[in-house]
């Protein structure tokens, strides 16, 4: 039969468990199971660690950053990385856990909302399928690698990975509308002179 959906949670996790002996399962809610629980945690660990490097699909630009009635930026639960939009000059503010600190001032106070590049967390239904691929091939290798995987398994290699790697790279290029001399501070800076801030 011919896959035509994309890689689900449950296919991902038992790839992972065929890859290190393991029996596949039916469902990802059976409790009390070692090897899917290890590998659910895995496949965890290894998106929030690919995503958290930002791609176009988990990025979102200019979003706004609201303060509370105490002026304070809490952050989404989901939020991996926070970037200030450089716009806002009298400010230096970094992510604390949940919260935006303004290293400037030392406080978590703010007097006005702000806009950032932020990189999100999201669940694994919301990816494109080649970050699923790859995260998947990722996860798999670290399993194998936490594990005693016996010489008769298929292992994954480093080139499977390379491939899913550059796979994922090339959506990346294609969906990304990219642009050297937009997107590159550095480029930017010598091509339009220092004013790009």
């Amino acid at each position: 039969m011919t896959a035509t959906t994309l890689t689900s949670e449950l296919e991902a996790v038992n790839i992972m468990l065929e890859a290190c002996d393991e029996a596949p399962v039916t469902s990802l809610v059976q409790s009390g199971i070692y090897p899917l629980d290890r590998a659910k945690g895995i496949l965890s660990e290894t998106s929030r660690v690919v995503q958290s490097l930002g791609w176009k699909f988990n990025t979102e630009y200019e979003f706004p950053l609201t303060r509370d009635e105490a002026g304070a930026v809490a952050l989404a639960p989901n939020a991996l990385r926070v970037d200030v939009d450089a716009k806002h000059t009298n400010v230096d503010p970094v992510q604390r856990g949940l919260r935006l600190y303004d290293s400037k001032a030392h406080s978590y106070a703010f007097t006005q909302d702000l806009t950032a590049t932020v990189v999100f967390l999201l669940g694994w239904d919301e990816l494109p399928q080649p970050a699923r691929h790859y995260i998947n091939i990722r996860a798999a290798r670290t399993m194998q690698g936490r594990s005693s995987v016996s010489d008769s398994t298929y292992r994954y290699s480093a080139d499977d990975e390379q491939a899913a790697f550059l796979a994922l790279n090339d959506h990346e290029a294609e969906v990304g509308d990219h642009n050297m001399l937009r997107d590159s501070w550095s480029v930017g800076s010598v091509v339009y002179g220092r004013e790009m801030q």
